[in-house]
């Protein structure tokens, strides 16, 4: 087993372009073989039993509502159950709108059928069959329009959650929750008068101030709109808002489907992105941390042009840092993988009919999958993640003053016959690199550093980029048994080091 291993992990001089397909589809997934035209995926535990269900937004078709059995097999609820309001719903989402502690349900529905609002009614000790019951005489259920998505959240700061839905053909709708699932609508405010073709929105905290901003997408190559909410530093009333204006997520017109918002970059504010359509580029910005924004055009995501409908962010490979899903129409999805700040674009095959993506831990694992809709009459997709949990073990080198250490990440599933990935990042800009392996930890002392792995195999022959980073995947034999625990290390040359020499971190895996 051991010459196995050695064998393996040599191949990695020889597949430094490798890439590592951290998706793998299910073909089997209930959820997956329900599609045909399906607008959304909303993950939530409605039930309450420690993992998570499915509710599927479908377009001329009955919604479904799918129950986990817990290890990421699901089950369609009956119809008198399962929600399926609307038969033209674009999107959903789950908040507990009455503060018993449950998840209760809004939809947004198109072609002039109302919006939906379901009570989550949580049935009593002995009953199975989760119960809901429609808020029909709701002021939220009164509203018809083309509602493209909704959203909850605690809008002015008083402990409930608040509903908003974004809307093509009019002003946003805006619903106050008075407690207890009580909604008086909003009416006055350029939130609910600016009307734009709105496709999508999100809620986050730009300014870091405590409370919620709304951004809206709007197609039609017309400007997105973004409210900042007039509570904490803009030292107004929490709840109103006020459009931006200047800004370049504010300023830029494109034909935009959905926004989204996430610290792709670590440094603790909310950074947005835009799917644009028509074969426009996709828009990547970044936040000060006052809610300014700067385009991010040397990432991946704000390369790249498409027909993109729709993005999800989540830590696939349990790193600490957001990889970013986008669903595009006709075209293959677009995966970024995020190396400490910095997003890389994995190849996907196949072109379909996307128009939303979510991420959920479909078995408890820990790990996050992958859940696509797709639309004309095509089967949803569901993939599961093929990364494994790599222990950092610490203990890199670099003596230069206000240099950051070097890098090194794994993913792969480490099972036998699958591909394993190596990536290294902040290592001297176009070095020479030498990776270390072995199936023993030393934690020897040397050249200034220490030496992680017994070096059972030097591999050198590894060039960084100009930016310091490097790629390389290896297959994992078909004999390693499972528990088989193996370490790895990256060392650089580097001139201005006092020994000559850099080191990463040293990395723990084990196979299963």
């Amino acid at each position: 087993m051991r010459i196995a291993f050695l064998l393996c992990v040599a191949c990695l001089a020889a597949n430094l372009d490798a890439q590592v397909n951290l998706l793998q589809p299910n073909s089997d997934s209930a959820v997956a073989n329900s599609g045909g035209n399906t607008r959304a995926i909303s993950p939530a535990d409605f039930d309450e039993d420690g993992d998570v269900d499915i509710y599927l937004s479908n377009f001329g078709e009955d919604n479904v509502l799918f129950v986990n059995h817990g290890n990421g097999t699901f089950d369609a609820l009956p119809t008198e159950v399962s929600l399926t309001d609307g038969g033209y719903t674009f999107h959903s989402a789950w908040g507990d709108m009455d503060g018993d502690g449950d998840l209760d349900l809004a939809t947004a529905n198109g072609h002039v059928v109302n919006n939906g609002l379901f009570r989550n009614l949580r049935p009593p000790a002995g009953v199975a069959t989760p119960q809901f019951a429609k808020m029909s005489a709701s002021v939220v259920c009164n509203d018809a329009g083309e509602s493209y998505a909704t959203a909850w959240g605690d809008m002015d700061g008083d402990g409930d959650q608040d509903l908003l839905f974004a809307n093509q053909l009019e002003p946003t709708f805006f619903y106050d929750n008075q407690g207890s699932g009580n909604f008086v609508k909003v009416t006055t405010g350029a939130l609910v008068t600016d009307n734009g073709p709105s496709r999508d929105l999100c809620l986050g905290d730009l300014d870091g101030d405590g409370d919620l901003e709304i951004a809206l997408a709007n197609s039609n190559d017309l400007e997105n709109f973004l409210y900042f909410n007039q509570g904490g530093v803009q030292g107004g009333v929490e709840g109103v808002f006020s459009a931006m204006t200047g800004d370049p997520i504010a300023t830029e017109t494109t034909k935009t489907f959905a926004v989204s918002m996430a610290d792709f970059d670590g440094d603790g504010d909310l950074d947005f992105f835009a799917c644009n359509r028509k074969g426009q580029l996709n828009t990547l910005y970044t936040n000060d941390g006052s809610g300014s924004f700067t385009l991010a055009g040397s990432q991946h995501p704000a390369q790249d042009a498409g027909d993109s409908y729709h993005a999800a962010w989540s830590d696939m490979e349990g790193d600490g840092d957001l990889d970013l899903f986008v669903a595009n129409k006709e075209e293959p999805n677009f995966f970024y993988v995020n190396n400490g700040g910095s997003l890389q674009r994995v190849a996907m095959s196949g072109s379909g009919d996307s128009r939303h993506a979510a991420f959920a831990d479909l078995n408890n694992d820990d790990v996050m999958s992958v859940i696509v809709a797709n639309t004309s009459g095509e089967n949803n997709t569901v993939y599961d993640n093929a990364a494994s949990p790599w222990e950092d073990l610490g203990l890199a080198y670099q003596p230069m003053v206000n240099t950051p250490d070097p890098r090194l990440s794994g993913a792969g599933n480490l099972k036998p016959n699958t591909l394993v990935t190596l990536f290294a990042q902040d290592m001297p800009a176009s070095g020479l690199v030498t990776l270390v392996a072995g199936l023993v930890r030393i934690d020897l002392p040397f050249r200034g550093g220490v030496l992680v792995p017994a070096p059972d195999l030097v591999v050198p022959g590894f060039v960084s980029d100009a930016s310091g980073s490097f790629e390389a995947g290896f297959l994992l034999p078909h004999n390693v048994p499972m528990g088989t625990d193996f370490y790895l290390q990256g060392w650089a040359t580097e001139p201005l080091s006092p020994t000559g020499l850099v080191s990463t971190n040293g990395l723990q895996a084990t196979s299963n």
